[in-house]
């Protein structure tokens, strides 16, 4: 862990930073301590809560007890940031750092964001966290997902959940221990519970690297943003094109099964450019929906709208957050 501080902070001081601190990371490296990032020619600084992770994941961040009483932005230091956490991190507005220079620190004065740097092997490879399960893996965040959007579930059956969420049930049980061991219940999960605002950030974070991850989706261009039904096809519309808040430029759809067909009647076609965007369904509704094509459940929605990087979309996420709690009622 020393060796891994150290090149943190010779990583810092390249780029004109520095670090100081007030305690510093126990043996397990989940403990908190009050830091501030220093510019070198004095002439700026920053409060944080720093913590040092073995893994740098959402999984591993979760389990931080961040306290409550110190409002600071949070930082996390450690071996190394794979490009999909970092992603995941950024789209939090959490800081980090790791031993290959792997850097993102914003603020309205400065903005440090550096990618793409690997971390010279050690030979013996990198610090990893044992036991510890991501809760924001892509087939565990469809039971997040699941729990999030149809409260009702946390009081049914694994075997209902998983129907649900279209995982296995021992994925299921699993997921539910893992929030047991970071002293969750599944009562927190509902609306006003205490984990559910954190855990839908960290879904909405986890998204665009998972469930709404490039390879996941099918892309086509469309000078019609009118989708038409196709005979035996579940259709769902998300993002922009779910929201009358936004006037929409792009769709995005979410079906049940994919066929080529659903391309042909709406007459899109591959190219260049592409607004509309098609995924797989993987989720089945407690309760049976009418037919015809509706509204993706609310917390889709909102992870689009805010995957957008749009200031109207973000608003319009706000609002759908605020009005519907993200439940699909």
């Amino acid at each position: 862990m020393d060796e891994v501080l150290a090149s943190i902070g010779e990583c810092l001081g390249e780029y004109g930073l520095g670090l100081t601190a007030r305690g510093g990371p126990d043996g397990a490296g989940l403990s908190v301590w009050d830091a501030e990032l220093i510019r070198l020619d004095g002439q700026w600084r920053k409060p944080m809560t720093a913590a040092f992770l073995p893994a740098m994941t959402l999984g591993s961040y979760d389990r931080v007890s961040w306290p409550s009483d110190r409002p600071r932005d949070r930082l996390i230091l450690g071996h190394r940031m794979t490009p999909r956490s970092a992603a995941q991190f950024r789209a939090l507005g959490v800081s980090y750092v790791d031993s290959a220079g792997n850097a993102f620190v914003q603020d309205p004065t400065l903005l440090i964001d550096v990618r793409g740097k690997v971390p010279v092997a050690s030979g013996r490879g990198g610090p990893e966290e044992v036991g510890l399960v991501n809760l924001f893996s892509t087939k565990r965040a469809q039971v997040l997902f699941a729990l999030l959007s149809w409260p009702a579930l946390t009081e049914m059956s694994t075997r209902t959940v998983a129907r649900c969420a279209g995982v296995s049930v021992g994925l299921v049980s699993e997921v539910l221990e893992q929030l047991k061991a970071t002293d969750r219940a599944p009562s927190d999960l509902v609306p006003g519970g205490r984990s559910r605002d954190a855990l839908i950030d960290q879904w909405t974070a986890a998204f665009p690297t998972g469930l709404g991850a490039e390879r996941r989706t099918r892309r086509f261009e469309s000078g019609d943003l009118d989708v038409r039904p196709v005979p035996g096809v579940e259709m769902m519309v998300s993002g922009e094109a779910a929201t009358s808040w936004v006037r929409h430029q792009t769709v995005s759809l979410w079906v049940r099964p994919w066929q080529p067909a659903i391309a042909f009647a709406n007459r899109w076609r591959t190219g260049r450019g592409s607004n509309v965007a098609v995924r797989d369904m993987f989720w089945l509704a407690p309760v049976p929906r009418p037919g015809g094509i509706r509204a993706a459940p609310p917390l889709l929605v909102y992870a689009e709208l805010m995957a957008a990087g749009d200031g109207r979309a973000r608003e319009a996420a706000g609002r759908l957050r605020q009005e519907t709690d993200l439940v699909d009622a």
